[in-house]
């Protein structure tokens, strides 16, 4: 049996942020299953989605595990706005999150040696807001339409490969958190249900509890270990969030 060969495609979680990469979920996953990383980019953005698969094409890989939209779902106003502007075209499409990937823009991702300002207060009228914008967005957007086509279609052009989706990750600020669990709710529901789909939802797995997090909104070594021996599982065939 050919051993796993892996592209791996998501946020900063990817290349470990704050725990470093020997300790990510991706080089743990790699060991688990005496498998090789064939392919890695941290930092991806949905909307760049189809550049970065390219590399499934170049590479050939036995699965692809694609962890998306921690980036875009957030319950920061400022974050939405940018967002609402790019799709309207009036943000260059080239330009990259901030350097912690997964923390809400803004001033809330200053933490290095700086006091972490509130998290967003849980609004629920906020949240409803927010949400629906966000559908809109990955509804008719171009490059939110674009980006989702490709990743169908990608799927399609290689039925051997397995392509394995984590949900954005859970958090502690309760607002960010509830909007990652529904954009986790509405990107499943945009990807195809393909035999060679799994879905591996974090909310499920991981709770938002202190213990798990590096800083509010990045996980821990702990959580990163639990992420492996998951996404293992689904690779083994015996996962509970398959399909």
């Amino acid at each position: 049996m050919k051993h796993p060969e892996i592209v791996l495609l998501g946020g900063c979680h990817v290349a470990g942020y704050l725990v470093g990469q020997e300790n990510s979920f991706a080089t743990k996953l790699s060991g688990l299953l005496s498998g090789t990383i064939v392919g890695q980019v941290a930092r991806v953005r949905v909307v760049d989605l189809p550049e970065h698969l390219k590399l499934v094409e170049e590479k050939q890989p036995t699965h692809v595990v694609l962890q998306l939209g921690n980036h875009e779902f957030s319950a920061s106003l400022h974050t939405m706005l940018r967002q609402l502007a790019r799709a309207l075209g009036r943000v260059p499409a080239t330009r990259k999150p901030t350097a912690s990937g997964d923390a809400p823009a803004g001033p809330a991702t200053s933490t290095k040696g700086q006091p972490l300002p509130p998290p967003h207060r849980f609004d629920g009228p906020r949240i409803v807001m927010l949400s629906i914008l966000s559908a809109l967005l990955w509804v008719f957007a171009k490059q939110f339409r674009r980006s989702m086509r490709a990743l169908n279609a990608c799927m399609l052009q290689h039925p051997g490969t397995t392509f394995i989706f984590l949900s954005p990750f859970p958090c502690q600020p309760a607002a960010d958190n509830a909007m990652r669990d529904f954009g986790g709710w509405l990107l499943r529901h945009r990807i195809a249900a393909l035999p060679n789909r799994y879905w591996l939802d974090s909310h499920q797995l991981l709770h938002p509890d202190r213990e798990l997090f590096s800083d509010p909104w990045h996980l821990n070594d702990q959580a990163h270990t639990a992420l492996a021996y998951s996404l293992a599982g689904v690779l083994h065939g015996n996962a509970a969030y398959a399909h």
